[in-house]
């Protein structure tokens, strides 16, 4: 039998657990939703932390403290128990049961051992949860409380520093990913430049070749004084006569830029 104890009307709660003979609610419990006085068997809730929860995290969190007045521990794992083993009674939904821990309980940085603490009492229960779905119900709890194994995993990963690693991963395939990005857009450019020095190769080449031809065809190029020797005659070029110069220069150069053409266009 549960106890008769009268349940203040803010609260959506329809029955009390054994073991609390009283129920009051504050303005401040000093960031708890809820605390108990073991010897007296009071319970305090939150007005602001416990009062708009949904009824079946309500149930969850007064039969927490009920589990401390019973068995008269501090040990929070005994507490979540009872707790759970209340609300399956109940027929509470299993989802907001084990919500009323990851949305309710605290998983601070600051405070690594309290935190380490808090996800190994959400998983221990989780796993109860789960078995007891899987075994009366035939079915996976996941299937119905999307987010959840998310949620714990994620104070697991942050507890053990796992999100930091992640995050290094993450940021490092981004960074490669940038600079592949990067040398392709790099490589297009440079061979868009060797396109165009192989272009103007074969033009520079083409102009050469046909001055020399001009020349070879009895043409006059203008020449300055410095290209011409004090009788008059051409000043060799190289030790070549400036024809022979100008013919053997273009046909280099034509080879040289269709060599690189070609080579361009093959990559």
């Amino acid at each position: 039998m549960f106890a008769k104890v009268n349940i203040p009307h803010e609260l959506k709660i329809k029955s009390v657990p054994p073991g609390i003979t009283s129920i009051t609610v504050a303005d401040d419990l000093g960031g708890t939703p809820a605390k108990c006085w073991r010897n007296s068997g009071r319970v305090a809730v939150c007005r602001k932390k416990f009062v708009p929860l949904p009824k079946e995290q309500q149930d969850m969190i007064i039969a927490h403290e009920a589990g401390h007045i019973i068995f008269d521990t501090n040990d929070e794992f005994i507490a979540d128990d009872f707790a759970i083993d209340y609300c399956i009674q109940q027929g509470n939904s299993l989802k907001q049961t084990i919500y009323a821990m990851t949305n309710v309980l605290s998983f601070p940085d600051y405070h690594p051992q309290l935190k380490k603490q808090q996800i190994v009492r959400t998983n221990r229960q989780y796993q109860r949860l789960q078995n007891y779905d899987q075994t009366k119900n035939r079915k996976d709890m996941c299937e119905c409380t999307p987010g959840i194994r998310n949620e714990i995993q994620k104070y697991e990963q942050s507890f053990l520093g796992l999100d930091k690693l992640f995050a290094g991963r993450r940021a490092k395939k981004e960074a490669k990913a940038d600079l592949l990005r990067d040398k392709g857009d790099a490589k297009v450019l440079e061979a868009q430049a060797k396109l165009e020095l192989a272009k103007q190769g074969v033009a520079t080449g083409i102009a050469g070749l046909g001055m020399g031809l001009g020349n070879a065809g009895g043409g006059a190029p203008m020449r300055t004084a410095a290209e011409t020797a004090p009788d008059g005659e051409p000043k060799p070029i190289l030790g070549m006569k400036p024809t022979t110069f100008y013919i053997v220069l273009g046909v280099t150069i034509v080879a040289i830029g269709v060599a690189v053409w070609y080579f361009t266009r093959k990559k």
